[in-house]
């Protein structure tokens, strides 16, 4: 079944993003982008991959390189008590997710709640 679409805005959950210009970078096709992400997500998890696509764009606006001020990185906003190393390339961040969820399930992203 389809998850059910509701209105998320980002701000109630990101209190301030500090990114310098220069280091984001949006992918936008092949591996590395927000769809190869949410497809390897998807086959691992069994969700769809427009629902992850969702998730990484609620909680990154699509960046694989953003953090947050309290070091929380990438696609999927990986909190640093995972051990993600910050600058971790895309597959890596996928492969931390895909722990994440098998873990704590889809409660692990703010934005589901």
């Amino acid at each position: 079944s389809e998850p059910v679409q509701e209105e998320v805005y980002v701000e109630d959950y990101v209190q301030e993003v500090v990114v310098p210009q220069d280091s984001v970078t949006y992918s936008t096709g092949g591996d590395g982008s927000v769809a190869y992400a949410s497809q390897r997500m998807a086959d691992a998890t069994g969700l769809s991959a427009d629902y992850w696509e969702w998730i990484i764009m609620a909680e990154s606006g699509g960046s694989s390189t953003i953090s947050n001020p309290t070091g929380h990185y990438g696609y999927f906003q990986i909190s640093p008590i995972h051990g993600m190393p910050q600058g971790a390339d895309v597959d890596t961040q996928i492969d931390y997710a895909i722990n994440i969820y098998n873990s704590q399930g889809l409660g692990a992203w703010e934005v589901t709640h």
